[in-house]
């Protein structure tokens, strides 16, 4: 995971790109717009934080560049920051693969067919997060998290499914200020679980294969 730190501070700068590496992250860390625009055209970059006191333009132009990179407002503490980037509790499940299979009617085929429609719906519904976090809709954002929590849930991706009830949560009294945070990790939380459900559908048919 990358993280783009647009900030003027030099000494805040070091510190959040520190602690972000510390967290695992990829830091990039950028002292004017103009670093952070050639940082993302040359990096896909996860996640953008953004101080509102960059010397030659204002965050929300920035903001207009980057998107639809998830953007959010520089962490005021680093607590803030460990909440916003660290990863789940190493012992929590992320997917339950038999949770998959029923709902494929224990078919191989069929839950194939379902991570598919799971990859795509997961790109519709990361853009309609994305644009509703872009437009402070937190109505929109609580709508588009429910939506893909419930699929999401049903067919075993559970690390997934709890973040994106984490956010539909946070959302109810007003956009959260790590949205865009929150957004990220459930994108990244999606691509996990969906590769953790391929390759333990590969596992199942080789094991079918093998009892034939």
């Amino acid at each position: 995971m990358r993280l783009l730190i647009a900030d003027e501070n030099d000494e805040r700068r070091a510190t959040l790109a520190r602690e972000a590496r510390r967290l695992g992250w990829h830091a990039l860390p950028c002292a004017t717009g103009a670093a952070a625009r050639d940082a993302a055209r040359t990096v896909a970059v996860d996640l953008v934080l953004l101080s509102d006191q960059l010397p030659d333009e204002t965050a929300a132009q920035l903001r207009q560049f980057l998107a639809p990179r998830p953007c959010a407002a520089l962490p005021a503490t680093l607590g803030e920051l460990r909440d916003a980037l660290a990863p789940p509790a190493a012992d929590a499940a992320t997917v339950d693969f038999n949770r998959l299979k029923e709902a494929a009617g224990d078919d191989p085929d069929g839950a194939r067919a379902l991570l598919d429609l799971l990859e795509s719906q997961a790109a519709e519904h990361g853009a309609a997060l994305t644009a509703a976090v872009g437009a402070g809709d937190a109505p929109a954002l609580r709508r588009a998290a429910h939506t893909w929590r419930g699929g999401s849930a049903a067919c075993g991706l559970l690390d997934l499914a709890a973040r994106l009830q984490a956010l539909e949560t946070s959302g109810t009294s007003g956009l959260p200020a790590d949205a865009a945070a929150q957004l990220a990790a459930c994108v990244a939380a999606a691509a996990d679980g969906l590769q953790a459900l391929r390759t333990a559908l590969a596992e199942w048919e080789k094991s079918r294969r093998g009892a034939a």
